[in-house]
């Protein structure tokens, strides 16, 4: 004997809403903005180094002391190197690749001796016209 099996649709509504943000309500905010102009030309050090995965493979993001605090948000500049996997499954960057300029005008031959380098910070505009501190 075969059982009767029927589908039921899911009643979007009844659905448990999330707890922590409703977005039949969530919308457009104005975000808090720093003036970040003060902070371009200082020098500082840099003094995080941290390596991640991303959709495009690895990088490593570098990161300088904290340059000032504005209401409690600690203002950094950091910059993202490019890492590259060749055909061997090494991971590092080429001589003429943005990583490997960098560390020759660096003076340094790894990404790990960066940390505590001084640096100058300057202003980056995205496409999207955000700004954010980096250095070079």
């Amino acid at each position: 004997m075969e059982e009767n099996k029927t589908t039921e649709k899911k009643n979007v509504e009844n659905e448990p809403k999330d707890p922590i943000v409703d977005i039949n309500i969530a919308g457009q905010v104005e975000l808090p903005s720093i003036d970040i102009t003060p902070y371009i030309g200082k020098k500082a050090n840099i003094e995080l180094i941290t390596t991640h995965q991303g959709i495009h493979g690895y990088y490593v993001k570098v990161v300088t002391e904290v340059i000032a605090i504005v209401d409690e948000v600690e203002i950094r500049a950091s910059k993202i190197l490019g890492l590259y996997t060749d055909n061997d499954g090494l991971i590092g960057w080429g001589e003429k690749t943005v990583t490997g300029l960098f560390l020759k005008s660096m003076k340094v031959e790894k990404i790990e001796d960066l940390k505590g380098k001084e640096v100058y910070v300057r202003k980056h505009i995205t496409k999207q016209g955000k700004e954010f501190l980096t250095f070079d």
